[in-house]
């Protein structure tokens, strides 16, 4: 339950840093361009306040690494591809030239790449 607080704290800087941004562009662009309709203004003061909101309430964004760092089964190596990147000819899809690999045989090489080598 002490997290809580934290990740209150964190979205309340994030909306107020994001928020603080577009309040300025918008007062930036309206300062040099006065001759932007009322219409458009209150607009773009409606959407630099949404901003604050959107960014308050919406759920933080999840950043989903693709590959580990240290994966050294998927990296190539001297140039040539390395086996666990080529999942079409380990599966045998790419012998019988029916296109490509079934999904449960592509899941399974991809499992199989990312585990950790085993000790001989």
């Amino acid at each position: 339950m002490a997290a809580l607080p934290t990740v209150v704290l964190e979205r309340l800087v994030a909306a107020s840093l994001g928020g603080a941004v577009a309040v300025g562009i918008v007062w930036l662009a309206l300062r040099l361009v006065p001759g932007i309709s009322a219409r458009v203004r209150c607009w773009l003061w409606w959407l630099a306040s949404a901003k604050f909101l959107l960014l308050l309430f919406l759920g933080p964004v999840v950043s989903l690494p693709l590959l580990p760092e240290d994966s050294p089964g998927l990296r190539p190596s001297d140039g040539e591809p390395s086996a666990a990147l080529d999942l079409r000819a380990s599966s045998g899809a790419a012998d019988e030239g029916s296109g490509p690999a079934t999904p449960n045989g592509v899941a399974e090489e991809v499992e199989k790449a990312l585990s950790p080598p085993q000790a001989p």
